[in-house]
């Protein structure tokens, strides 16, 4: 019984100590190849939930940088109490240095709204809130719709060649338009603590949409983030990601 108890004793401790300590500074690249020719490489990540800048964000600066994107494509939740705004928009500064990079509003962002929006300006950072913009490439493009938090949002059929980020996964049902090359969100953090299968029947309902790739009933699909940061700090199964999507 004591080998028992210490075998459990120990488990728990590495486990805690794994999921505090190791998986949330743990930066994976997930790669979604749609080629279609373009030669259009966008980098999607979101939920920073910075409280300041450290050894943390400047790996996440450099990976994205490694991988050489045409755009840079945020899905919301820049910080969390306590937030340095000068470090944040430093951090913002340097990745659009990289690459033009556009941003949604999410779910703590509008807490801070006007604040954000400065320094949104004040980096290069263009904000879709209900908006559109051309992501072109040597005459190649594709029209990005950055969906507002609490609304609908309708673009003309007559579009093409469409990608439509949001903050919520769910938020997908709200627009109305061409069915899209792919929807991206964020939000969920991928639960953080990650158990297959036991993860989607308890969360699934709730948030539509969990973690990774689906194909919706439309045809489209949605690839859900695990995000970079959190608000405590602690992940297992859901690693901080960087999505690389190759058109």
């Amino acid at each position: 019984m004591r080998n028992v108890l210490l075998i459990l004793v120990l488990f728990l401790i590495g486990l805690i100590s794994y999921s505090f300590l190791l998986e949330p500074y743990s930066l994976h690249v997930t790669s979604i190849d749609l080629r279609s020719g373009k030669d259009i490489r966008i980098v999607f990540f979101s939920d920073l939930h910075m409280r300041s800048m450290f050894w943390y964000h400047r790996i996440l600066i450099g990976r994205i940088e490694d991988l050489d994107p045409d755009f840079i494509l945020f899905g919301g939740d820049v910080g969390k109490p306590g937030l340095a705004y000068e470090d944040l928009e430093l951090f913002f500064t340097e990745l659009a240095s990289i690459a033009p990079v556009y941003a949604v509003m999410g779910n703590w962002d509008y807490n801070i709204r006007s604040r954000l929006n400065d320094i949104y300006h004040d980096s290069g950072v263009t904000l879709l809130d209900g908006e559109t913009a051309i992501l072109n490439k040597d005459g190649n493009s594709v029209k990005l719709v950055g969906m507002p938090l609490n609304r609908k949002f309708w673009i003309d059929d007559s579009d093409n060649d469409v990608i439509v980020m949001q903050h919520y996964a769910h938020a997908s049902g709200r627009y109305s338009g061409p069915l899209p090359i792919i929807y991206l969100a964020g939000h969920t953090h991928g639960t953080q603590f990650y158990i297959p299968y036991i993860s989607e029947w308890l969360f699934g309902e709730r948030l539509g949409f969990v973690k990774g790739l689906y194909n919706k009933d439309d045809g489209s699909m949605i690839y859900v983030t695990n995000g970079i940061g959190a608000w405590l700090n602690f992940r297992f199964m859901a690693p901080p990601e960087i999505v690389l999507i190759e058109l």
